[in-house]
This record gives structure tokens, C-alpha cells and sequence, in this order.
């Protein structure tokens, strides 16, 4: 038998299985959208809220999907804000 948090990970789990999943499966927007609006290293940062290094380290391990269009680097917002969501975590004081 599972105890209340034990179900509340493992429903979180399998949410944040499912969000990568379906982005994964997802093509890209339709170039008018307001989707198709790529952004840059520094935008995706901020959005983010962190550094500009950490977006940069994200993308060399493979953990955030990046479009490279000549020398610089793009993101979907629709793909930064799955990564947001696999890699949210609750915070207990």
C-alpha cells in the first residue's frame, strides 16, 4: 500500500513523463504563430530564471532542446516551458 506522498511523487512522475513524451512527439509550430517566435540564449534565461551559463550547459548535456540557425543558438518557448515543467520541483521549508 502507497502512502499519500508516496502517490503524490509518483503522480508527479508519471505528469512530468507524459509532458516529455508529448513534446517530444510535438513538431514544431506553424511558422505564423506566435509559438514560431524563437528566442535567444538571453531571453530563454530570463524566462527561466537563471543564468545564461545554465541554459548554455543545459543544451551541451542534452537536457534542453536547442535550434542552432547559423552561430546562435534559438528555443520554441513551447519547448523551455516543458523544460520548466519536467524539471519543476516542490519546495519544502
Amino acid at each position: 500500500m502507497l502512502t499519500d506522498s508516496e502517490r503524490a511523487l509518483l503522480r508527479k512522475a508519471l505528469n512530468m513523463l507524459m509532458d516529455l513524451l508529448s513534446t517530444e512527439e510535438a513538431s514544431p509550430p506553424a511558422p505564423d504563430s506566435e509559438e514560431a517566435q524563437m528566442v535567444d540564449v538571453p531571453t530563454a534565461a530570463k524566462r527561466m530564471g537563471v543564468s545564461t551559463s545554465f541554459v548554455y550547459r543545459a543544451v551541451r548535456t542534452g537536457k534542453l532542446a536547442a535550434h542552432r540557425i547559423g552561430s546562435t543558438i534559438r528555443f520554441y518557448p513551447t519547448e523551455l516551458d516543458a523544460y520548466i515543467r519536467a524539471n519543476e520541483r516542490d519546495v519544502h521549508p
